[in-house]
């Protein structure tokens, strides 16, 4: 497949302006004539819109009366592009020589694709995410040395919405990201959903970025966490695999909620829970319109998803080391019970 002729680079924008003005220092370089970069302006921090007016390789800044989020403002600025492949990135990133290079030649067939991210020092921050089955999430490879990965493009659960490249087709036939969750899982909801639907996607090792990542968790995310993470759950899993897991799901939920009460921040989760129930008429007018896009059996989706809690950036005990393990054997036998059916399916249609 050819390069990639032109990105257009959505940057949104929210935070310090020094944050900024280094993203976009990394990027001028590496562009390409027809290459676009647009600064999402989300009701930002003073002088952040005047950074981004001010650098020479910003095409646009779109001002939005309101923060919209990072959901919201992604999805605003890409409608607003006009090359083919959308890059969508934090504005905490500074990018490693070759980034965009590496970023317009993805493998044959990819509809979505990302880099590896770095911490500052030069750790492992991610390597696409993990999709645990509760619907909590968590960067692949956090703090493996840079040395430790495979060279090749590498299919994933899902993308870390931190940067990633979407072909504008796939983004608008997807309806872009889940606006409402506003921040926090709205890149595992969008990697469910390319799941759903069909579409490759991974990670490309040769491009990389430097991540500020911070992982301390204040009362909005926990809250917004457990929201999104529930809703996640309801728009995206098929049916079958929704109804088998009930059970274990609720099972898990009481782990949780009593890690919460031991972690200090069982009153976010709690609001989480009000604010999933509260959402569900919405999610279920959502989860109709997602459903209607899945092309993969409920097995094929199921199989990208894991019980283990393996990553030191989800709290220890979580979920307890036995109840993982009865949870994955649980998993397992969904998986070999949606099988089961679907070969029955195909069989009787045959006859």
């Amino acid at each position: 497949m050819p390069d990639t002729e032109t990105l257009a680079l959505v940057v949104v924008a929210h935070g310090a302006p020094s944050v900024l003005t280094a993203l976009l220092d990394g990027l001028s370089p590496q562009l390409r004539g027809g290459d676009e970069v647009i600064v999402v302006d989300n009701a930002c921090l003073e002088g952040t819109a005047a950074v981004a007016d001010g650098h020479p390789c910003v095409s646009r800044v779109l001002r939005l009366p309101v923060n919209r989020g990072y959901a919201g403002g992604a999805n605003d600025g890409t409608r607003v592009a006009r090359a083919q492949v959308v890059v969508i990135c934090n504005q905490d990133l500074l990018p490693e020589p070759g980034l965009l290079d590496a970023l317009r030649s993805p493998p044959p067939g990819w509809g979505a694709w990302g880099p590896v991210l770095l911490l500052p020092d030069g750790r492992i921050d991610a390597v696409g995410c993990t999709a645990h089955v509760t619907g909590i999430g968590w960067a692949r490879h956090h703090l493996a040395a840079d040395g430790e990965l495979d060279d090749g493009p590498q299919l994933v659960p899902y993308l870390s919405g931190a940067c990633l490249a979407i072909r504008r087709e796939t983004f608008d036939g997807l309806g872009g990201f889940c606006a409402s969750m506003f921040m926090y899982g709205e890149d595992m909801d969008l990697g469910h959903r390319l799941r759903l639907a069909g579409v490759p996607f991974g990670v490309i090792p040769a491009a990389r970025v430097r991540h500020d990542h911070v992982v301390d968790k204040g009362a909005m995310k926990w809250r917004l966490m457990e929201r999104n993470r529930h809703l996640t759950v309801l728009r995206t899993y098929p049916f079958a695999l929704w109804v088998l897991l009930g059970p274990a799901l609720l099972i898990a939920e009481l782990a949780i909620f009593v890690a919460a009460v031991r972690g200090g921040w069982w009153k976010q989760k709690l609001l989480g829970h009000v604010q999933a129930i509260a959402a569900i008429p919405r999610t279920l007018i959502e989860r109709r319109q997602v459903q209607r896009t899945r092309r993969v059996s409920a097995a094929a989706f199921a199989r990208a998803l894991t019980a283990d809690i393996d990553s030191p950036l989800v709290p220890t005990g979580l979920v307890p080391r036995g109840l993982a393990r009865a949870l994955g054997g649980y998993l397992a036998a969904v998986i070999v019970v949606l099988t089961a059916a679907d070969w029955l399916r195909g069989r009787f249609r045959r006859e």
